[in-house]
């Protein structure tokens, strides 16, 4: 991972996987590369979190309190410069559990993602706009549930920098109430 103004080095997808050395991550970029990090999945997104310099706790607390919902919760990156404001992960059952407590979500950057199709029994598919596609341990409904918060949370959370139009708009707006109260104030002291 590189600096949060490079977007192209940020990963579409980030996973558990089991290695020889034990949990590790997998990582998908955009340009289909993968890499496999050490590193278990919360320490990925911990290190994503820090380079935006997000707390991810404080945000998971809003996001549950906004949308009255219970962890796994998306998490959101923002970046004023893109398009549309940043990123949200969204998690997503992407394992069966071989122990307890064993690390089970991926998370997949919502802007990659195509839909979600019906799979077998308590299973369902993600199909990625790079062509990517991947097994879910969770159902079709879950699966798009939990898409869904991810759009509500970036329609809430992440706004994109203005465009030059509406920022010279606002500018005038804020020029304009100025100047009134520069005339009413210059008015008031004409009547003294």
């Amino acid at each position: 991972m590189a600096s949060p103004t490079n977007t192209l080095t940020l990963p579409v997808l980030f996973r558990p996987l089991y290695t020889d050395s034990g949990s590790s991550t997998e990582l998908l970029y955009a340009d289909a590369v993968v890499n496999i990090e050490s590193r278990s999945v919360d320490s990925v997104r911990s290190s994503l979190a820090k380079e935006f310099a997000i707390d991810l706790q404080a945000q998971a607390r809003i996001i549950a309190r906004d949308f009255n919902r219970y962890p796994p919760l998306p998490f959101f990156l923002p970046e004023p410069t893109r398009a549309d404001g940043g990123r949200v992960y969204v998690p997503l059952k992407m394992r069966k559990p071989r122990v307890a407590r064993d690390r089970v979500y991926g998370y997949i950057d919502l802007a990659y993602i195509d839909r979600p199709e019906p799979g077998g029994k308590g299973s369902s598919l993600l199909y990625l706009t790079t062509g990517e596609s991947f097994e879910l341990f969770c159902s079709f409904s879950t699966a798009r549930a939990s898409i869904s918060l991810g759009r509500d949370v970036a329609n809430r959370y992440l706004r994109p920098a203005p465009a030059e139009e509406d920022q010279v708009i606002q500018a005038a707006h804020i020029l304009l109430k100025r100047l009134n109260r520069i005339e009413t104030y210059l008015e008031h002291l004409t009547r003294i």
